[in-house]
């Protein structure tokens, strides 16, 4: 077998090699019958594999060797940010990033786009291995085709991978659930892989003067975000450290630890202001809101699917209508594609809880016993198939119960 000249042979590959075509460590190899890509740094540290899964979207061993003759990269690689400008704004999706773009905020601008409390998110070896996974299950609710998905996750992990290159990164998040998830899985990253050469900051509000009642950082308009650009904090080995453990407690198959971190929630409150003991003022109180989503001991539902059954009861018909009144009993609202998922899933059970007619949704006499709390959604429903981070509840009984009186996650009998 003989080491060739990566400039030369990288378009002998069967496929390409994405970061790795412009790294320092690639080494390509010959044999009679093929070429093939193999890491040069796991020569001097084990932790990389030295064959590594072809095309590597993310990698904090990469070290940029610009080669001119490697072959273009594949659609899913395209039209990542190319590191030119020194900064680096990462936030939660496209409306904050319009906001950006009005300021004319200085940077490059990474929408991270992903509901983590919705589908699996499991323990995997690599962001990669987690990406092919959450593409997989947005795919698999509707909310785009799977080859898209998985486009737009491999020029995010790239971006992300090649975010050591800039004089600093920008993170910004708020106090909700959907936001805090992403802040978790982003600083766990930056735990494991380690800055690079940039400044890591953070932006992370609960509140704006003037803007009642605040629910994110979508409100704001250009002119205010710059207002918080000067706020924000540097991120410290204490947060690094605190959100990688709860990323792990997230991901976990027994949701134990999580729970015991939900059960901070009131003293987080008190603690927001003065940033918390672990510079997560707002975890807390959006696990708890997480752990809501286990079914309830008194009825088998989460809290979300207990909120559309309410909004179908009060009148609500349309999608958009009962949205928007399961909204209002939210202090952070979730998303409406979150919502519609469990409008679906209610509707399409072997035993629905509701049902459209021609006049729109309806409760079915099984949803309003549900809400009367003489039914189980889980038992009568026809058994539930669940993810919530890395626990999978399926079947008709399930181990894991969420006890809202005692505010505490319940093993159950199965």
């Amino acid at each position: 077998m003989t080491v060739i000249d990566a400039n030369a042979f990288l378009a002998e590959l069967p496929q390409h090699p994405g970061l790795c075509a412009t790294c320092v460590h690639l080494r390509l190899l010959r044999s009679p019958r093929s070429t093939f890509a193999r890491c040069g740094k796991a020569d001097v540290d084990p932790s990389f594999p030295r064959y590594p899964r072809l095309p590597v979207v993310a990698c904090g061993g990469h070290r940029l060797a610009a080669r001119a003759d490697a072959p273009p990269p594949p659609t899913m690689l395209r039209d990542v940010a190319t590191g030119s400008e020194p900064l680096l704004h990462v936030t939660n999706g496209d409306t904050v990033v319009a906001g950006f773009r009005e300021a004319a905020l200085a940077g490059d601008y990474l929408p991270w786009r992903d509901a983590l409390h919705d589908g699996p998110v499991p323990m995997t070896a690599t962001l990669e291995e987690l990406s092919e996974v959450r593409a997989r299950a947005l795919a698999a609710f509707g909310w785009s085709a799977y080859a898209e998905l998985r486009a737009a996750f491999a020029r995010r992990d790239a971006v992300l991978a090649r975010s050591g290159e800039r004089d600093e990164v920008v993170l910004w998040f708020e106090h909700d659930l959907y936001d805090q998830l992403q802040l978790l899985q982003v600083l766990d990253w930056f735990a494991q892989q380690g800055t690079g050469g940039a400044r890591l900051s953070l932006v992370q509000v609960d509140a704006f003067p003037g803007v009642v009642p605040f629910h994110g950082l979508g409100q704001l308009r250009g002119a205010q975000l710059l207002e918080l650009l000067p706020q924000r904090q540097s991120v410290t080995m204490r947060q690094l450290a605190a959100a990688a453990a709860a990323w792990r407690d997230f991901r976990a198959a027994d949701p134990r630890a999580l729970a015991a971190r939900a059960e901070g929630a009131e003293a987080s409150g008190a603690n927001a202001r003065a940033g918390g003991d672990d510079g997560l003022p707002f975890l807390a109180a959006a696990l708890r809101r997480f752990c809501e989503e286990y079914p309830s001991t008194r009825d088998g539902l989460a809290r979300s699917e207990r909120q559309v059954l309410a909004a179908v009861a009060s009148g609500a018909r349309r999608p958009a209508e009962i949205y928007l009144k399961s909204r209002d009993a939210e202090r952070c609202p979730w998303g409406d594609a979150s919502v519609f998922l469990r409008l679906e899933a209610l509707a399409s059970a072997p035993m629905p809880a509701v049902e459209r007619n021609t006049g729109g949704y309806v409760l079915t006499p099984l949803g309003g016993r549900l809400l009367s709390g003489s039914a189980d959604w889980v038992r009568d429903g026809g058994g539930i198939d669940r993810w919530l981070g890395g626990v999978h509840l399926a079947g008709t009984a399930v181990a894991w119960r969420w006890d809202e009186r005692g505010k505490a996650l319940v093993a159950t009998p199965r």
